[in-house]
């Protein structure tokens, strides 16, 4: 096989492992803690305790945020973790109450607390406007796994489907009582071992399939002998005696 073939054989091998060894690597760092587990979690809404016309929400099946679209002339409140007005949403837009303690907590993915602060209703809402559409997106802790650890049933049975449990936000709409809008949070399945999940296996199937498609079209060339093109270079050879010009 010519030389030029078995460099191009080499090139795609190395495009070939280059691809497969991050997906082949351990699914472990930092002493054994796991890789994020946050793709195999999922939420989901099951649906509100009362009818809220003009009303609708939608998550993030990963969790990351909650959504709730209004075109009610009333006001729509959210109620933060203490119970506390957090945002409201109305035909003029949205607004963040600068005091509900919800505000800062959200800031971050995880946290083992709850927020410190004055109960819901011991001090008037300030309300700071956000958008001027009648629709809001934020990261809400109560609808997603708070911890980086897993949670016990999952870390005893990783590879299965696990309810882990129900979740409840609650929106007031004008001045009526509270609406809980319910929602569940499972655990999809991950294989202990990530070669073993279909999407790795798939990944893998395909780029070896090209890598071999190619190697047979490189071989097939080799086979036929493809002529290899070299341009030549026009030299004529000097007169016999020609030397140096006179005065050289």
């Amino acid at each position: 096989m010519p030389s030029r073939t078995v460099r191009r054989l080499a090139v795609l091998g190395a495009a070939t492992m280059a691809v497969l060894l991050p997906v082949a690597s351990p699914a472990s760092a930092h002493g054994g803690t796991p890789v994020s587990d946050q793709g195999f979690y999922e939420t989901a809404i099951t649906g509100a305790a009362a009818p809220l016309p003009g009303v609708s929400f939608r998550v993030d099946p990963r969790g990351e945020w909650l959504e709730l679209t209004s075109t009610a002339q009333a006001e729509v409140v959210v109620l933060g973790y203490l119970g506390e007005p957090y945002l409201r949403v109305g035909p003029s837009g949205v607004e963040e109450n600068t005091l509900s303690p919800t505000v800062k907590l959200n800031q971050a993915l995880f946290t083992n607390a709850m927020p410190a602060g004055a109960p819901a209703g011991e001090h008037a809402p300030v309300w700071h406007r956000t958008s001027p559409k009648p629709s809001v997106r934020w990261h809400d802790h109560r609808i997603h796994w708070m911890s980086a650890d897993r949670p016990p049933k999952v870390a005893a049975d990783p590879a299965h489907r696990h309810l882990i449990g129900e979740w409840t936000v609650y929106v007031r709409s004008g001045t009526a009582q509270p609406v809980a809008v319910h929602g569940t949070l499972s655990w999809t399945g991950k294989p202990d071992n990530p070669l073993l999940s279909t999407g790795a296996i798939g990944g893998i199937v395909i780029v070896v399939g090209l890598f071999l498609v190619a190697v047979a079209v490189l071989v097939r060339m080799a086979r036929r002998g493809r002529p290899v093109t070299v341009e030549a270079v026009d030299s004529e050879p000097e007169p016999a005696g020609a030397g140096p010009p006179p005065g050289g």
